[in-house]
């Protein structure tokens, strides 16, 4: 419902012919989509350009967009940190359409620590926050990637493994529960499994 106003509102604004072109995503595997909506109707309010591309976008899709597009930022949303495998994936196509980046959302920690770890060029605590960095930063994407922290041959493994791995717990569970686990479980286990992955990505 809340997601259904913003859009309404945001709707309702006219897109300014002149303004900054940002793009806003969430991350890749992120399916919460209402803080990017909500940032992207605010910078609308503001007179930028935006294009809000929604949940869940795919890396790989993201830079051909990005490429075509050639927006002035592209603004990451990430809620939690077993999305952060997937926050790196799109800040580093961003980076190779030559597009930088600005992240924002719990996951990168309540300092910004994580988004500069993994190579974004700016991180906003606040929605408000954003029109400032904005209209101010002298953004190095070639700078930003040098530093970032890509994902070891041990996490991208486990990554490939991660079917596998979350299939086998559940097995384990089985047989200690004495049934099935449940869906809820699963989801758990997953998010857990996330969690160690974004701990071997940021090295926290």
């Amino acid at each position: 419902t809340l997601e259904t106003v913003v859009a309404l509102l945001a709707g309702s604004l006219d897109q300014p012919e002149d303004g900054l072109h940002v793009v806003v995503a969430s991350a890749e595997g992120d399916s919460h989509s209402l803080a990017g909506r909500a940032v992207a109707a605010y910078l609308l309010f503001h007179e930028f350009r935006t294009t809000f591309l929604g949940a869940n976008v795919l890396a790989s899709d993201l830079r051909e967009f990005l490429a075509s597009e050639q927006p002035d930022a592209m603004i990451i949303s990430c809620t939690m940190t077993n999305h952060l495998v997937g926050a790196r994936a799109v800040i580093s196509q961003s980076h190779s359409a030559d597009v930088p980046v600005l992240a924002g959302g719990r996951a990168f920690g309540g300092t910004g620590a994580w988004a500069t770890t993994l190579g974004a060029d700016a991180w906003a605590s606040h929605p408000r926050d954003i029109p400032g960095v904005l209209q101010t930063w002298v953004p190095d994407v070639g700078a930003s990637e040098i530093r970032a922290r890509n994902p070891s041959d041990d996490l991208l493994k486990l990554i490939e493994r991660r079917t596998s791995v979350l299939a086998r717990a559940q097995e384990d569970l089985k047989g200690r529960l004495g049934e099935t686990p449940g869906p809820r479980l699963r989801d758990e286990l997953s998010l857990v499994l996330g969690a160690v992955e974004a701990s071997l990505l940021v090295g926290d």
